[in-house]
């Protein structure tokens, strides 16, 4: 059976207040109806482990919290939901999940929580589906995010149903973040760069960048910080994997990071040098803070997503270190490189559509905006930073720690003004 991409139309105003009081549903309801409709979907299958837990209002068990495998299967929760019918919405879970949900109980009713492997979840996700009489018309799925276990139970019983892909509306959902969700990825993005911060100033000469990586995630938990991910290049060495090379002084380097807080990514750059910046080095990351800034000075509700590149293209084109230099603008939230999409061309190595770039930008929403510069002496030197759009303009979160941290041999640390 044939899986059609269908993606939502136009995106709608932005919700008010933070909705997660007792009895309210934790998702904006009518953008997701809207955007169903403009999809022509009457049904969602949810199933990525990101949005299930967006749905469900953040609940996941923590057994299976970094890990779903499990015997010869894996635990594959569903969320059904019913285009303008929230209180049809269904959830198929884990027998493990029993227990969580009586304590905690989540905003859906029909809970089928004893599902052991793949193929009983389809087989549950049909019998709900068929209660319902939801057996014919266009099913939503997340075709990246269900398993073929799962879905050939589905597509082999709705033979009637067309069956099309809603990664798109889902993302349209969440492009538009909530008060609750900006403040987890403002504090995802300060606690991020505070961990930079305190891994520079643990290095000195003779450290390596594998002892850099190794300390971000010690930082990063001890932050209450979940460690994803970390890129470090060493002068010259833009390969950005962890080595054995030893700092020494006049050695810049750059850290690019990423971590998570209740599954809310901060993900930023900093860079640092053993000993003191010259000229060269001051230059060349002022030239890379003026992109970042002006790609920032358009950012606002109603401004067309284009306006971001346009703005620090321009910023390219008149810096004397131009040829060197690359930008990239990106959503950000639960997935990296989410709503908005803006990237295209050579800019977009990841190839997903720049389907948000000619869309008007929507207060809540945020984007990461990241600048390099790969100087032929000093290597990389690069900022990457997180801005909110709002109604009026931006905020940065996590802007500490954007120009030189200067590292010496007496792992001392200071931010050069």
């Amino acid at each position: 059976m044939s899986i059609d991409v269908q993606p939502p139309g136009a995106p709608g105003p932005a919700p008010a207040g933070d909705d997660r009081g007792a009895g309210a549903l934790p998702f904006d309801a009518e953008r997701l109806d809207r955007a169903m409709r403009d999809a022509g979907i009457d049904v969602l299958l949810i199933s990525a482990r990101h949005n299930v837990r967006y749905m469900l209002g953040g609940y996941r068990h923590h057994y299976y919290a970094n890990e779903e495998s499990l015997g010869l299967s894996r635990y594959q929760p569903v969320v059904g939901y019913v285009a303008g019918a929230p209180q049809q919405a269904f959830f198929v879970g884990s027998w493990m999940d029993r227990d969580p949900l009586a304590l905690h109980p989540i905003w859906v009713a029909d809970v089928r929580a004893v599902t052991t492997d793949g193929t009983q979840t389809g087989a549950l996700v049909v019998d709900a589906l068929r209660s319902r009489g939801l057996t014919r018309g266009t099913i939503g799925i997340e075709a990246p995010f269900l398993s073929v276990e799962a879905y050939r139970p589905i597509a082999d019983s709705l033979t009637a149903a067309r069956f099309v892909d809603a990664v798109p509306v889902l993302e349209h959902l969440r492009a538009v973040k909530r008060p609750h969700e900006l403040r987890l990825l403002r504090e995802a993005s300060e606690r991020t760069v505070d961990s930079m911060l305190a891994v520079f100033a643990r290095a000195g000469a003779g450290d390596t960048a594998v002892d850099l990586e190794g300390w971000m995630n010690e930082e990063q938990l001890r932050r209450h910080v979940e460690f994803l991910f970390t890129f470090i290049a060493l002068g010259t060495d833009g390969n950005r994997t962890p080595s054995h090379r030893p700092l020494e002084r006049g050695l810049t380097i750059s850290l690019d990071s990423a971590g998570k807080l209740e599954d809310y990514i901060g993900d930023l750059a900093r860079m640092a040098i053993v000993g003191e910046p010259d000229e060269d080095h001051v230059h060349a990351l002022e030239a890379v803070d003026l992109v970042q800034m002006a790609a920032r000075e358009p950012i606002r509700a109603g401004a067309i997503g284009s306006a971001i590149y346009d703005a620090a293209d321009q910023a390219v084109s008149d810096s004397p270190f131009g040829a060197d230099i690359a930008f990239v603008a990106h959503g950000i939230g639960l997935v990296s490189h989410e709503a908005p999409r803006l990237a295209q061309g050579t800019a977009n190595p990841h190839r997903y559509p720049a389907a948000h770039r000619d869309l008007p930008l929507e207060a809540g929403m945020a984007v990461s905006i990241e600048t390099t510069l790969a100087h032929p002496r000093l290597g990389y030197v690069k900022l990457e930073d997180t801005v909110a759009v709002t109604t009026d303009g931006c905020e940065g979160y996590g802007d500490g720690g954007r120009s030189w941290n200067v590292i010496d041999t007496k792992r001392k640390m200071r931010t050069r003004a």
